[in-house]
Order: structure tokens, then C-alpha cells, then sequence
């Protein structure tokens, strides 16, 4: 059997009014020829039976069920390594893609060898109906090292890894690790591969309040310790050290010895830089909904809109609220298609 164009892996647990959204989505995309692989985490929700029925009824929808809940990465990881399509692409399951988000990414790819990954611009959603627009990853530097240090020093949420990844690239790439801030150890491995782009037509619309609103409650979902909860970009630092160094086949192929220092010293010294801002502020990865952190933020573009945009640093986290919603804004739906009852 020929492989699909591509799949859409949606890890999942107890989440199904969510679900259903990200599923529709997925189905909706305007590329064809598409697997939406759903892997659950041995939800009591009635997720099972919803996506039983859904399997039977759409032929593109393969369902894998644990017996035990392994934990959100173990099930990232499952539908990563039995995707069976020529490109792959994350879901979350409270998550949705704009109808033409595959193709658009897979048209650019193809237009772009050189690409190792193409995805949207993330825009943020809370259920009061306010939103924002995530900062956009796109990484066109032609020297591997020179991407990965972009990456990590602007990185500024987990939207980056819902991008196109061609079948070339997965196979490369090291699973996922339980611990915090893997989705950035994840894409600092794809950076290393090739470029990233975001693209600007095509958007991942992505619901605030669920796993990543805050440091305490991945650690508390991913099962991590207490200094991963306090002390997250320290972490992230250690643990990218040791990828780059000698963890990684990826990174140990794509740079010499010393170029691997380096890295391990520049991206350490900027998340003690986030670690820095992060105890300073107080604010977790609740930005958005802390008066603060928004007025330490538009003092910060005050400063720099004034200095002619020559300040050298981004400043950290989410972009602020851009405005408000329209009143149906939180239910919105990719498209009319009812599937699965």
C-alpha cells in the first residue's frame, strides 16, 4: 500500500469535546490524501468510543488505544514512530489547524528542499474569548549552529514542534524525553536538520489554560520533580547540554566537537538569562492574565520603539493580548462537518 501524503498525529487523553474539534480539523484539510492517527492515552471520557465509531465511519482515521496511561510524551512518541504517512504533522488534542495548513506547509517544502520543517503562525485563544498571536519561529540562517542558537534564544512557547515534518526528517530525529521543555530539545534537533519557516497565511489555533499554561502544571502532568517545576530553563539548559554534547546522534553528526561547546555555552547562558527573568517576574507561563509582566512588557517595546528597534534581546513570553474576540471566538470550529455522531 502506498504511504499516505501525510499524517496527523493526535495524542490524546480525556479530552474529548477537544477532540472532536482537533479531529474535524484534521480531517478537513484541503491536501488530499492524509492519515489522522489517534493515539489514546487510556481515556475514561468516552473518547474510545467516539473514536471507534469514528474509525469505522472515515477510512483516513487509524485509532491506537493503551491499555494504561503512559503519560502525555510516551504517547507523543506513539504517534511520532507509527505515522505511516511521507510527511508527519503533531495535533493536540484542545488544538485546531486552518483548513489549508497542510497543504500550504506541504507545498512550501516541496518548493523548498532545504526545509526541514514548515508550519503557521500560532494565534492563542482563551475561553473568555481573548487573544493573542504567538511569536512565529522561522529559522532561514544557512549555518546549522547559527539556527539552533536562534532557536533557543527566541523560542518562546511549545508551537514550533505542530509544524510539517518530512518522512527524511522523523526518521532522524530522537524521541521525545519526559522532561521539561522537550518540545524545545525536540525542535533544537530539527533546527540542526535544516530550516524552519512559519508560515504567514496559514495559522494553528492553539487553547490557552491546558498543559503548558504553566511550569507547575507540565511538571505536575508529566510527572516531573520539583526542581523541573522551579527551576525549568536551568533544566532545559543541563539538558540540552548534554544532547549537544553527546546525547543527540543528530547534533553529534550535524556539528564538529567544538562547535558543540560553544552551543552547550551560548544556549546555557541564555535560559540562565530566562531563568533569570522567570524568578524575577513571578509569572510561570501565565503572561497573558499577569498586569506586571504586560507592563514590564510595553515599557520594554516603549524603550525600544524609541532607540529605533536596537534593543538586542526579545523580551520573554507570550505576546500580550491583542484584543478581544468576537463573542463567538471560543467556539470556534474549523468547519461544519459532523463525524461520529
Amino acid at each position: 500500500m502506498p504511504r499516505p501524503l501525510i499524517t496527523v498525529g493526535i495524542p490524546t487523553y480525556n479530552r474529548l469535546s477537544g477532540l472532536r474539534r482537533a479531529v474535524e480539523s484534521a480531517l478537513g484539510q484541503d491536501c488530499g490524501d492524509l492519515e489522522v492517527l489517534i493515539a489514546d492515552n487510556a481515556s475514561t471520557d468516552g473518547t474510545e468510543d467516539y473514536c471507534r465509531v469514528l474509525a469505522e465511519q472515515e477510512p483516513a482515521v487509524r485509532y491506537m488505544r493503551s491499555p494504561l496511561n503512559r503519560g502525555p510524551t510516551a504517547n507523543f512518541n506513539t504517534v511520532l514512530r507509527n505515522a505511516e504517512g511521507d510527511h508527519f504533522l503533531f495535533l493536540s488534542d484542545d488544538d485546531w489547524l486552518h483548513p489549508s495548513y497542510a497543504s500550504r506547509c506541504l507545498a512550501f517544502l516541496r518548493a523548498h528542499p532545504d526545509h526541514a520543517m514548515a508550519g503557521g503562525r500560532p494565534r492563542y485563544v482563551r475561553e473568555d474569548g481573548a487573544t493573542a498571536a504567538g511569536r512565529p519561529i522561522d529559522l532561514p540562517q544557512a549555518v546549522a549552529a547559527q539556527r539552533v542558537r536562534a532557536y533557543l534564544r527566541d523560542v518562546d512557547d511549545g508551537a514550533a514542534i505542530y509544524g510539517v515534518l518530512p518522512r527524511s526528517i522523523v526518521d532522524r530525529l530522537s524521541d521525545i524525553r519526559n522532561v521539561v521543555g522537550n518540545d524545545w530539545l525536540f525542535v533544537a534537533e530539527i533546527a540542526a536538520l535544516g530550516r524552519i519557516i512559519a508560515l504567514p497565511d496559514t495559522h494553528l489555533h492553539r487553547s490557552l489554560g491546558g498543559t503548558s499554561a504553566s511550569f507547575r502544571r507540565l511538571a505536575e502532568t508529566l510527572d516531573l520533580s520539583t526542581t523541573q517545576r522551579l527551576l525549568p530553563f536551568l533544566v532545559i539548559g543541563r539538558a540540552f547540554a548534554a544532547d549537544v554534547l553527546w546525547r543527540s546522534p543528530v547534533h553529534r553528526q550535524a556539528f564538529a566537537p567544538s562547535e558543540r561547546v560553544a552551543l552547550a555555552l551560548i544556549c546555557g547562558s541564555s535560559m540562565v538569562r530566562r531563568q533569570l527573568w522567570f524568578c524575577a517576574l513571578a509569572l510561570g507561563r501565565w503572561p497573558l492574565t499577569r498586569r506586571p509582566y504586560r507592563a514590564a512588557k510595553r515599557l520594554y517595546l516603549l524603550v525600544d520603539r524609541w532607540s529605533g528597534r536596537r534593543l538586542p534581546r526579545q523580551f520573554p513570553g507570550h505576546s500580550t493580548v491583542v484584543g478581544r474576540a468576537p463573542k463567538d471566538a471560543h467556539n470556534i470550529e474549523p468547519h461544519s462537518r459532523k463525524i461520529g455522531g
